[in-house]
C-alpha cells in the first residue's frame, strides 16, 4: 500500500477500525450461539485474509478490502476467546476478562516486534501479514486441539 498518501492512509485506518467494530458486533452473536466454531471460523478467517493481504497489498483497492476484512476478523477473535475464558474461571470472571485484555496487548506488541524483526531482516513488506497468518492457524491448531480435550472431559 505504498504510496497511498496521507488521504489514503487515513481511509485505510478508517476501513480498519470499522471492521473491528463489525467483528465485534458479530463476533458476540456468533459466540453466543455456538462458542467453539466461533472461536474456530474466527481465526481461521483472521488466518485467510491477512495471507490474502499480502497478495493484493499492490492493488489499491484489494489492499483497502482486505484491510478492512482484516478488522472484521480481528474483531470477530475477541468476544468468543473472552467469553470462553470468562466461562472457564467462574470464580474470577473479572481477573480473566482483565487477563484477556492483557494478553491481546502483549501479542499486539510482540507482533509488533516480529513484524518489525522480519522487514529488518530483509523478507519484505509483506512478511508481517504471512507470520500473522501462519500465527492465527497455529492458534487455531490450539482452539481446535483445546476443544478436543475439553469435550474428552466432560465425555468422561
Amino acid at each position: 500500500m505504498a504510496g497511498i498518501g496521507t488521504a489514503g492512509l487515513t481511509v485505510a485506518l478508517a476501513l480498519f477500525g470499522l471492521g473491528m467494530a463489525v467483528g465485534n458486533l458479530l463476533g458476540g452473536r456468533w459466540a453466543d450461539r455456538a462458542l467453539l466454531p466461533a472461536i474456530y471460523g474466527a481465526l481461521g478467517f483472521l488466518a485467510v485474509t491477512l495471507a490474502v493481504f499480502a497478495l493484493v497489498v499492490r492493488d489499491e483497492a484489494g489492499a483497502l478490502i482486505a484491510l478492512c476484512a482484516i478488522g472484521i476478523a480481528s474483531g470477530l477473535v475477541i468476544p468468543p476467546v473472552q467469553l470462553r475464558t470468562m466461562r472457564a474461571a467462574r470464580e474470577a470472571p473479572a481477573m480473566v476478562a482483565a487477563s484477556v485484555q492483557s494478553g491481546l496487548n502483549l501479542a499486539n506488541a510482540g507482533g509488533a516486534a516480529l513484524g518489525g524483526a522480519l522487514i529488518g531482516a530483509g523478507f519484505g513488506y509483506t512478511a508481517p501479514s504471512l507470520a500473522g497468518a501462519v500465527l492465527a492457524a497455529a492458534g487455531l491448531g490450539l482452539a481446535v486441539l483445546s476443544g478436543r480435550l475439553e469435550r474428552r472431559r466432560v465425555d468422561a
